[in-house]
């Protein structure tokens, strides 16, 4: 599962995180997975990037994967946010060793949508056997 956003913040670094969830008919939801990314090591960069505020940037927030059914009347429900404390430690807004410092400041997301920045679930979703063999002999008559 990816969530792939085009975001834009006026801070150098900050932290970004999606939360699929499975939301029964009667509104209550299990988790399915989540993650988080930050801007600095944005698509599994190996080193910290630098980002320019106010530009917008391709992330891509991979889950790990899992084999999950809904229930019939359920709907997906996706929640994004900068934030998934007590999870994961509080992004200080600032690029840098989170644990080293000393101040934090308010971020201002922006998560945008549109043709030139098509953010998106990407689900993987199985298909049946015969369902490959039909797609196949369609191919080849």
């Amino acid at each position: 599962i990816t969530v792939r956003l085009f975001v834009s913040t006026n801070c150098e670094d900050t932290a970004f995180t999606a939360k699929l969830m499975e939301e029964f008919e009667d509104g209550t939801t299990v988790n399915i997975r989540g993650t988080i990314t930050t801007l600095g090591y944005r698509n599994g960069a190996d080193a910290r990037l630098t980002y320019t505020p106010g530009t917008t940037e391709a992330v891509d927030l991979v889950m790990w994967r899992i084999c999950w059914t809904l229930k019939k009347g359920s709907r997906l429900r996706l929640d994004l946010s900068s934030s998934d404390f007590p999870q994961y430690a509080v992004h200080t807004n600032y690029p840098g060793v989170w644990a080293l410092q000393r101040s934090t400041r308010f971020a201002h997301q922006k998560i945008r949508c549109g043709a030139e920045t098509p953010s998106c679930v990407i689900l993987p979703v199985p298909v049946k056997e015969e369902e490959k063999q039909e797609e196949n002999s369609e191919k080849t008559e």
